[in-house]
């Protein structure tokens, strides 16, 4: 894991920034072990990893004395392998690759001692699709590529899991 955080002035006493990165990348594993002794031989120790990005830019700025503005973009995107509700074995696991990113501007006006007026706009976009495993995710895996087969009174499921694709949009 690592990262950067860095800031400010651009123009004195009126345009300030902000931006910081965090990486993460993490090898982590599963030990998955079938319910049954004649299917022990399909357990064993399996990589789920996890590699994910966030990134954020904020500028500030002073227009007037009363009014000030502000931009800000982040963006949060990963990639992982791991197992969902329905399924055992890695060649039932999923593949979700995860992207979020909003904007957001903003301008503040103090219009008299009493009265603030805060405007504000924003857009939001997430994309999170679900794969099936494939032979890069899981080597050597019994059932990649192959249709679904689930024993469920051995606890064992492997073979192609569903997939399916979130994307949403919001203006706000």
């Amino acid at each position: 894991q690592f990262g950067y955080q860095f800031g400010g002035p651009i123009r004195k006493d009126r345009v300030f920034f902000f931006t910081s990165y965090e990486r993460n990348d993490q090898q982590g594993v599963l030990s998955i072990q079938p319910g049954t002794p004649e299917f022990a031989p399909l357990g064993g120790v399996f990589p789920s990893p996890l590699a994910g990005n966030q990134i954020n830019l904020r500028i500030d700025s002073r227009l007037h004395p009363k009014h000030n503005a502000f931009l800000r973009y982040t963006h949060d995107g990963s990639r992982s392998f791991g197992p969902n509700a329905n399924s055992l074995l890695p060649s039932g696991w999923s593949r979700v690759t995860n992207w979020g990113d909003q904007s957001l501007v903003a301008l503040t006006s103090v219009l008299s001692p009493t009265v603030v007026n805060d405007l504000r706009f924003s857009y939001f976009f997430f994309s999170t699709p679900e794969a099936a495993a494939r032979t890069e995710d899981c080597p050597g895996c019994v059932g990649v590529g192959a249709p679904r087969i689930n024993i469920p009174d051995a606890g064992v499921a492997f073979g192609g899991q569903q997939s399916s694709s979130f994307v949403g949009r919001r203006y706000q």
